[in-house]
C-alpha cells in the first residue's frame, strides 16, 4: 500500500449538471436552456471520449512532508495545514490527471475561436478533476481502513498547494517524492502541471476534528472558493 497507480473510468469521474453550472459560476438550479444544454451535452460527450483518469498516491511520514511542506519558505505565515498533518495518523502524496487528449482538445477549441464550448468544456473538466480527486482521496481511505491502519471512524480530506495559504512552490518537492510521471504527469518551471487538468496534494488521515479551523486566516478574505467548510 506504500505506492498504488489506479485507472478510472470515465464514467465514474462524469461531472452532473450542476457542478458544472457551478464553474461557470451558475446557480444549479437553473432553468433548462436548450442552448446551453445542447453545449453541456457535446462538453460531456467529449469528456467522456477523450478523457482518461488516473492516479497515483505514496504514503508519506510526517518527517517526509515537513520538507515538502515548506517548499521554497513561502508559504503564508499561518495556514491550516500547518495545524492538521502534525496530527495526521497516515498521509500520501497524490496526483490524478485526465489524461493529455481532453487537455488539448480544450486548447483546439479555443485556438478555432470556438469559445463557449471551449469553456463549457474546460467547466465540464475541471469538475471531472474534482470527482477523479475526490476518488482517490475515498481509495487511499478505504485502503488504510482495510488494512486495518486506521479504525472506520478516522477522516481523509487532500489539500493542495496553491490553497489556503500553501505555496505552488511545494510541488516541487511533492514530485520530487512523488515521480507522478508514471500516470503522464509532468511540472513546469512556473509549477504549472502537464496535462492541464491534472491535480496533486496531500491526502491527510486522522480524527476528523483534525481537519476542522475557522477560516479566519488572512488570505481568506481574498479567496474565491469557499468551500474549505463544505467539505468537512
Amino acid at each position: 500500500m506504500m505506492r498504488q497507480v489506479l485507472r478510472f473510468s470515465p464514467d465514474s469521474v462524469r461531472p452532473g449538471r450542476a457542478a458544472v453550472l457551478a464553474l461557470q459560476g451558475m446557480s444549479g438550479d437553473i432553468e433548462p436552456d436548450p442552448r446551453l444544454d445542447a453545449y453541456m451535452d457535446k462538453a460531456l460527450d467529449i469528456l467522456g471520449r477523450l478523457c482518461e483518469p488516473s492516479a497515483v498516491y505514496q504514503m508519506v511520514s510526517v518527517p517526509e512532508f515537513d520538507g515538502v511542506f515548506r517548499g521554497s519558505g513561502l508559504n503564508e505565515v499561518r495556514t491550516p495545514l500547518a495545524g492538521i498533518y502534525p496530527r495526521a495518523q497516515a498521509m500520501a502524496l497524490f496526483a490524478i490527471t485526465l489524461g493529455g487528449p481532453v487537455s488539448r482538445r480544450i486548447a483546439e477549441l479555443f485556438e478555432a475561436d470556438d469559445f463557449v464550448l471551449g469553456y463549457v468544456l474546460y467547466a465540464a473538466a475541471s469538475a471531472a478533476a474534482d470527482r477523479c480527486a475526490e476518488a482517490v482521496q475515498e481509495a487511499f481511505g478505504g485502503a488504510l481502513v482495510a488494512a486495518g491502519r486506521v479504525p472506520s471512524s478516522r477522516r481523509t480530506l487532500r489539500y493542495s498547494p496553491g490553497y489556503c495559504g500553501w505555496h505552488l512552490s511545494a510541488k516541487r518537492g511533492l514530485f520530487d517524492l512523488l515521480s507522478p510521471e508514471e500516470i503522464g504527469v509532468t511540472l513546469g518551471k512556473s509549477f504549472l502541471m502537464e496535462p492541464l487538468k491534472s491535480v496533486s496534494g496531500v491526502l491527510v488521515c486522522g480524527e476528523p476534528g483534525i481537519h476542522e479551523f475557522k477560516n479566519a486566516f488572512p488570505f481568506c478574505g481574498r479567496c474565491s472558493h469557499r468551500t474549505c467548510r463544505e467539505r468537512h
